[in-house]
């Protein structure tokens, strides 16, 4: 998963009281609402592999389903490790 994937997911595990808007999103991670749109769909496929989470689309905006316990366990593994992928992405050897 590359970095803006990860932070995008960190912003949805860490920002979950208010629904978040794609726009606003695409500002914080300085890409368009197109890219943050096409970056959910892996990040929404991966989910299930990790939790029993999932991203819920609203027309206020989007939000991360997920009990408290579940939400801490996946963003530890965001933040611990580097390997962290989703589906299909391959790592890059340095």
């Amino acid at each position: 998963m590359n970095e803006r994937k990860k932070e995008l997911l960190k912003i949805l595990l860490t920002e979950y009281q208010e629904p978040l808007l794609i726009e606003e999103l695409a500002l914080r991670l300085d890409c368009s609402e197109k890219t943050v749109r096409n970056d959910l769909k892996p990040i929404d496929l991966y989910l299930p592999e990790i939790s029993n989470g999932s991203i819920k689309r609203k027309p206020g905006g989007i939000t991360l389903e997920m009990d408290e316990t579940e939400r801490f366990e996946v963003l530890h593994l965001l933040l611990s490790t580097s390997s962290f992928q989703g589906k299909g992405e391959r790592r890059s050897q340095k």
